[in-house]
C-alpha cells in the first residue's frame, strides 16, 4: 500500500520539487507524504485511467490509515499536495 519514493523520484514526478516541499502540519513522515503524493498525481493527472489505478490508490489510503491518519487527515494531505503540484 505504500509508495516509498526517493528524493530523486519525487523530483522527477513533480518537475523538480523536493519531498520537503510537500510536508504538512498533519504529517512530516516521508513515507506518508510520498504515498499521498502518488495518490494525488494519479487523481489529478490520470483521472481518465481511474479504472486502472483505483484499487492501488485505495490500498495506499488504507496504508495511510494504518499510519494513524484518519479519513479527513488523508484527504487534507492529498488535497494540499494537489494544490502544490
Amino acid at each position: 500500500g505504500a509508495w516509498i519514493l526517493t528524493d530523486d523520484q519525487v523530483s522527477d514526478l513533480t518537475q523538480g520539487k523536493s519531498t520537503s516541499y510537500f510536508l504538512t502540519t498533519i504529517s512530516q513522515d516521508k513515507n506518508v507524504i510520498t504515498t499521498a503524493l502518488v495518490i494525488a498525481i494519479l487523481e489529478s493527472k490520470y483521472s481518465m485511467q481511474k479504472v486502472v489505478w483505483f484499487m492501488q490508490a485505495e490500498k495506499g489510503r488504507r496504508h495511510l490509515m494504518n499510519c494513524g491518519l484518519n479519513h479527513n487527515d488523508i484527504e487534507s494531505i492529498i488535497n494540499d499536495i494537489k494544490n502544490k503540484l
